[in-house]
């Protein structure tokens, strides 16, 4: 292999892991908002509180960031991923449960594989990639 192609093939491999904080090594979410451009992007592992009503709602933060330690813009999850899909569907067991009202706020412990970033209006955003565990309550 010459040099420059050996060259290429160590800045692609870089440039992958430089999208990446060790999934294994935590970050708070207070680090992530108190630097988010340091952050965009990245896939890391955090413990955060969902919470969601079900129909118009859904947000993560870490209330010792204090009233702005959330992020508000889109959350979403892998639904190819099994263990989000097995807490989105304990939320919902965990709602039907409770009588069945379309509308029911649900707060749980996540610790999670979550990347980060701008949605297309610029607010910050969640991509649940994978739940290791979660507590879940329902208000």
């Amino acid at each position: 292999m010459n040099r420059m192609t050996l060259f290429a093939v160590l800045v692609a491999l870089l440039a992958g892991c430089a999208s990446r904080v060790s999934e294994s090594e935590r970050i708070s979410l207070c680090a992530v908002l108190a630097d988010p451009e340091a952050y965009s992007g990245k896939v890391m592992r955090m413990e955060v509180e969902y919470v969601a009503d079900g129909t118009t709602y859904a947000f993560v933060r870490d209330p010792e960031c204090g009233p702005a330690g959330m992020i508000t813009g889109n959350i979403t999850g892998d639904t190819g991923d099994d263990t989000y899909s097995k807490f989105m569907e304990g939320r919902s067991a965990r709602c039907a449960r409770m009588g069945g009202s379309s509308v029911c706020v649900v707060k749980s412990v996540i610790e999670a594989t979550i990347e980060v970033k701008p949605d297309k209006d610029g607010v910050m955003s969640a991509f649940i990639r994978r739940v290791h565990s979660s507590k879940v309550s329902v208000d």
